[in-house]
């Protein structure tokens, strides 16, 4: 059973992490996760399509969770057990999988449906419980 974690104690460990993410470090972030209570998990994107080495850092660096993102799913798709295999070597929890672009073109429908269902069922082979889906067809807007 989990403590729960109050305002106070969410917002100092929030600003401390922020705090440490910006010096550099990562020891310290995983540290102050573990005595919270806080579970923080960190995204494979920062290596750029080596999510085994990804794995094996963020596993080095005292992280218990990971963010794979729509490129792990080729390499693996017909082999979830071994990527589940080397989470589980590395005591890694699958925190997110990005599933990708939804498309909001008709044609595209089933396509995009068939899609993000077999990435739900991958995630679910990977133990994970949670999936993100984005929208690039909404326009951004500039901050300047």
């Amino acid at each position: 059973m989990h403590e729960a974690v109050n305002r106070r104690q969410f917002l100092t460990t929030a600003g401390l992490s922020a705090l440490a993410l910006t010096a550099g470090a990562d020891r310290l972030l995983a540290g102050l996760a573990k005595k919270s209570g806080i579970k923080i998990a960190y995204s494979a994107i920062t290596w750029g399509g080596n999510d085994a080495q990804a794995i094996t850092d963020l596993a080095a660096l005292g992280y218990r969770g990971i963010q794979l993102r729509a490129n792990t799913f080729g390499p693996y798709r017909a082999k979830p057990s071994e990527l589940k295999a080397l989470l589980d070597q590395h005591k890694l929890t699958l925190a997110m999988f990005s599933s990708g672009n939804v498309e909001v073109d008709p044609a595209k429908e089933q396509s995009t449906i068939d899609q993000h269902v077999a990435h739900a069922s991958f995630v679910k082979a990977l133990g994970g419980s949670a999936i993100q889906l984005t929208n690039s067809a909404r326009p951004r807007k500039k901050l300047m």
